[in-house]
């Protein structure tokens, strides 16, 4: 694993999961609202962030 995928990975799959709930909304007619996408790309980016960064972090470890 290198470095840049650390912090570019996480924010990659937090920006598509928003995507896609996007599109899932405006496929069922419904309004989009801003607090749920928030939510869900700061969970999962943060998330993905701490766990990238402890594998990238273990790899070095012996």
């Amino acid at each position: 694993m290198r470095k840049w995928q650390v912090y570019v990975y996480p924010v990659l799959t937090g920006v598509l999961s928003v995507v896609l709930y996007y599109l899932l909304r405006t496929a069922q007619d419904a309004p989009f609202d801003w607090p749920i996408p928030t939510v869900l790309f700061i969970s999962l980016t943060g998330a993905q962030f701490f766990l990238y960064r402890r594998a990238y972090y273990k790899q070095f470890e012996s």
